[in-house]
């Protein structure tokens, strides 16, 4: 069944990007304080560990369908144009389980020092069908913890507008919420079947 209500988004994307992170602990990639550089590992999807991206890990309705032999319609791959140009390309094409994500496969440190997260991506997407009575969302969502591990609850997300048919550089500043001590990153559809591509996504402290 697919998503239909404001409600059922948050517990989503706040709820089963819990399940990707690994229990190695946060990835502390910043030096000094900083500030001004990107803090994503592998934004630009250029290298590939076994069969996927490095750094980034497949969330929402992934893999076999329960109970069935049949197989959720939505995939992630590296792409190209013809130009020459790669790209991450996310598929949520499957109408019963329209939430799919390529997420950051490790928890980033956040300094007590930064205040807020200036995020990027250039990203277009195409062939939308929205299934949701809100309409679903194809974005960058950022999910926060605290020290304990909990969710920070709350909308941090980067929409990407359903006419970015051709490639477009999107930005947002979005504020840390008090007592964020970690965070993931996602290039996430929800309550829609779309194709999304992502040349890059980045993440600068403030």
């Amino acid at each position: 069944m697919y998503l239909s209500s404001h409600s059922l988004f948050l517990r989503a994307t706040f709820g089963w990007l819990l399940i990707l992170l690994t229990a190695s602990g946060p990835l502390n990639i910043y030096a000094a304080d900083g500030t001004g550089q990107n803090i994503v590992e592998n934004g630009g999807f250029t290298e590939q560990s076994g069969n996927f991206f490095t750094g980034w890990a497949l969330g929402g309705f992934v893999g076999g369908k329960p109970d069935t032999t049949e197989m959720w319609k939505n995939t992630a791959e590296l792409s190209g144009d013809e130009d020459g140009t790669s790209f991450l390309r996310v598929n949520c094409l499957d109408p019963d389980g329209a939430d799919f994500a390529v997420s950051t496969k490790e928890k980033i440190s956040l300094n007590p020092a930064w205040v807020s997260l200036d995020v990027s991506t250039e990203a277009r997407v195409k062939d939308i069908v929205k299934l949701a009575t809100w309409g679903g969302r194809i974005m960058i969502s950022l999910t926060f913890y605290d020290g304990n591990d909990a969710t920070i609850s709350g909308e941090f997300f980067m929409p990407i507008p359903p006419e970015t048919t051709s490639w477009e550089t999107l930005q947002k500043s979005i504020a840390i919420p008090p007592g964020a001590s970690t965070f993931t990153v996602a290039a996430h559809i929800i309550g829609a079947n779309a194709v999304a591509d992502f040349k890059k996504i980045e993440v600068v402290p403030n």
